[in-house]
C-alpha cells in the first residue's frame, strides 16, 4: 500500500519534470520549481535558477507553437519574461553589495536575452499562424523589461540593437 503510493508519487514527479504546458502533469512541474526555488540561497544561484527557468519556458513555448497551442505558448513567453525580470532584479540587488559580481551577472543576462531573442526570431520565421507571429513579436518587444536596469547603469551601448530600439520606444 504505502510503497505503491510512494512509487506513484515519485513516478509522477519524475514524469512532471519534463512535462509541457499541455500536459496534466504540468502543474506538478510548476510546484516542483517553486519548491526548488525556496532552497536557492546565494544571489548567483538565484540568478542562475531564473535563467534556467527562462530557458525552460522558451523550450516550452517552442513546443507549444509546434503543436499549434498559441495560447499556451504565449503563457510560456510571459513566464520567460518574468524569469528574465527576476534575474535582472538579482543583478540590481547584487550591484549594491558587489559591483564586480553584478557586472559578471549583467553580462550573462545580456547574453541570455540576446540568445533568447535570436531563438524567438527563428521561431518567428517558422510559424505562419498570425496569432503566433503576434505572440512572438510581443515577446520580443517585452524582452527589454529584463534590461531596463542596463539603462539605469548607463550601459545602453552594450545592449543588443533590437533591445536598444525597444528601450528607446519605451522611453517615449
Amino acid at each position: 500500500g504505502m510503497a505503491a503510493a510512494a512509487f506513484l508519487v515519485v513516478g509522477a514527479v519524475a514524469a512532471a519534470a519534463d512535462s509541457l504546458p499541455d500536459s496534466a502533469l504540468y502543474p506538478i512541474k510548476g510546484t516542483i520549481e517553486r519548491v526548488e526555488g525556496v532552497f536557492v540561497f546565494s544571489a548567483t544561484d538565484r540568478f542562475n535558477f531564473h535563467l534556467s527557468l527562462a530557458r525552460t519556458r522558451l523550450r516550452e513555448a517552442a513546443a507549444m507553437f509546434a503543436r499549434h497551442r498559441v495560447d499556451l505558448a504565449d503563457t510560456a513567453l510571459n513566464a520567460l519574461e518574468d524569469e528574465l525580470g527576476s534575474a535582472a532584479e538579482v543583478v540590481k540587488t547584487v550591484k549594491a553589495s558587489d559591483p564586480a559580481v553584478a557586472g559578471s551577472l549583467e553580462q550573462e543576462l545580456r547574453q541570455a536575452v540576446e540568445t533568447h531573442d535570436n531563438q524567438l526570431a527563428g521561431l518567428q520565421g517558422q510559424v505562419v499562424n498570425p496569432t503566433a507571429v503576434t505572440a512572438i513579436t510581443r515577446a520580443r518587444d517585452r524582452a527589454p523589461t529584463a534590461f531596463l536596469f542596463a539603462a539605469a547603469l548607463g550601459r545602453l551601448d552594450v545592449v543588443a540593437p533590437g533591445i536598444q530600439h525597444a528601450l528607446s520606444e519605451l522611453a517615449r
